[in-house]
């Protein structure tokens, strides 16, 4: 599963289409009979590997 992270101009992470991204994971792992986190969880774990990773993420050019 892929997302991206970037920085607005304020300097804030930005995450795109988050939920989207969840429910595509959602799909994937009932085709292939496995437990899959809620949207939620999802959610605040991409929110947690941004933050533990923000010198990574870049401003968007």
């Amino acid at each position: 599963m892929c997302t991206k992270a970037v920085r607005g101009e304020d300097g804030r992470i930005l995450l795109f289409r988050p939920d989207q991204n969840a429910i595509r994971m959602q799909i994937g792992a009932e085709r292939m009979c496995m437990q899959s986190p809620s949207v939620k969880q999802f959610v605040d774990a991409v929110k947690q590997t941004a933050i533990a990773n923000k010198r990574w993420v870049f401003v968007k050019i």
